[in-house]
């Protein structure tokens, strides 16, 4: 049973096939968030604050954990060393920076800091083992709820289901322009057009009860520089309220929001990929340990074998995908190298 359930849950990685489409776009730019690798320091030195993680004063072990955190790459192979060593303290501070590691800016630093953190998670060593593991689970928890978490912070929407739940309707008379947006507890009213007045109205519960904070200018400009808060609802909604291209019905211009598929931007897409990989290796990993392929039924193997078979077929097809380079921009009529 188990094994079927697990056979189960690895035919989620057929889908990865169209799901990493946009792999190319996540290629790390180099000097992410600005910084640089450390400069080179001497192994001998790198040694030497390794073995200060368990020196017998607490300022000492606090100031080598603090340098062989900024050394990044450099310092995985001593932390991997003074991990496997005999002091609990030494252990304890050596995971710990390995798992800082793995959310540095550095890529080969977190690259290193993981695969360490494998073979810990797998060696004889049974409190280094718990708490590599215990590290490795915690990042993946949270590398989850931040791609979540930033999702919606990007889009400002509300997602059910992997479904748009907003409402959004626009109506002109006569050149003056109504525009209603609901989502969730929170609505949105914005009068403009024909020479009058731009009139912001933005309503949310607070306490169960419905709060309204109004804004209004004479145009665009005024309203940017009296009202910034407004002027930043305005240009998110200014394109007749219709930022995703929702279907316009009706004889006076009204959009209603349907229920739509959301694709999420390709670099969020990876690496929720990369979270759904990481967990399914750890699932597979499971069946290498124990002897639950040697008891399983003769169907469960069958099936097991086949979707196998397809993983192996997707993931070569995603590492085709990998070696692409990503498309040229289109140029613009203007020769600049965008289009308008």
């Amino acid at each position: 049973m188990r094994l079927a359930m697990m056979a189960s849950g690895l035919t989620l990685m057929i889908m990865l096939g169209g799901w990493l489409a946009a792999v190319r776009a996540a290629e790390e730019p180099k000097g992410e968030k600005g910084q640089s690798p450390a400069p080179p320091v001497a192994a001998a030195e790198i040694d030497r604050l390794a073995a200060e993680l368990d020196a017998p004063r607490f300022s000492d072990r606090q100031a080598a954990s603090q340098k062989l955190a900024a050394l990044g790459a450099q310092a995985t192979a001593a932390l991997e060393k003074a991990a496997r060593g005999e002091s609990l303290e030494a252990t304890t501070r050596a995971i710990e920076l390995l798992k800082k590691l793995l959310d540095a800016s550095e890529a080969s630093a977190r690259t290193d800091a993981r695969q360490v953190l494998q073979r810990l998670a797998k060696g004889d060593r049974p409190k280094a083992a718990r708490l590599a593991d215990d590290a490795l689970k915690a990042k993946e928890q949270e590398d989850a709820a931040n791609a979540a978490q930033g999702f919606n912070r990007q889009f400002g929407i509300q997602i059910a289901g992997g479904m748009i739940g907003r409402q959004i309707r626009v109506q002109n008379n006569n050149g003056i322009r109504e525009i209603n947006i609901e989502e969730g507890d929170r609505k949105i009213k914005i009068n403009d057009g024909n020479g009058q007045p731009i009139k912001i109205e933005v309503t949310t519960k607070v306490n169960g009860k419905d709060t309204t904070e109004k804004y209004e200018a004479k145009n665009v400009d005024e309203l940017k520089k009296k009202h910034p808060e407004g002027y930043k609802i305005y240009k998110d909604w200014e394109n007749q309220g219709n930022p995703f291209g929702l279907r316009v019905v009706g004889p006076i211009n009204i959009v209603q929001a349907q229920a739509l598929p959301f694709q999420p931007p390709p670099d969020l897409q990876v690496r929720s990929a990369i979270g759904v990989l990481r967990t399914l290796h750890r699932h597979a990993d499971n069946l290498i340990k124990g002897d639950q392929v040697q008891k399983a039924s003769p169907q469960s193997k069958a099936e097991l074998k086949q979707v196998i078979d397809q993983i192996k077929q997707t993931l070569a097809d995603v590492e085709k995908r990998l070696q692409e380079k990503p498309a040229a921009p289109a140029a613009k009529p203007d020769g600049s190298g965008e289009t308008k």
